[in-house]
């Protein structure tokens, strides 16, 4: 949920300071890489990539 809301506000704020483009890009492929660790642990189970990309602990 973190994760979404500041990419929300990042995007706003690199729009209203000209660089919107150039923001959209860096935070798809952030959500990429952010995506892609947790598709690993899903895979995988690594407690590595759970800790990466969620901030609650196991259950």
């Amino acid at each position: 949920m973190f994760f979404h809301v500041g990419t929300t506000v990042f995007l706003a704020y690199a729009y209203r300071e000209g660089f919107g483009k150039k923001g959209l890009i860096a935070i798809v492929g952030l959500h990429t890489i952010v995506d892609s660790m947790a598709a690993y642990y899903q895979l995988t189970g690594s407690e590595t990539f759970m800790y990466a990309t969620r901030l609650s602990l196991p259950e």
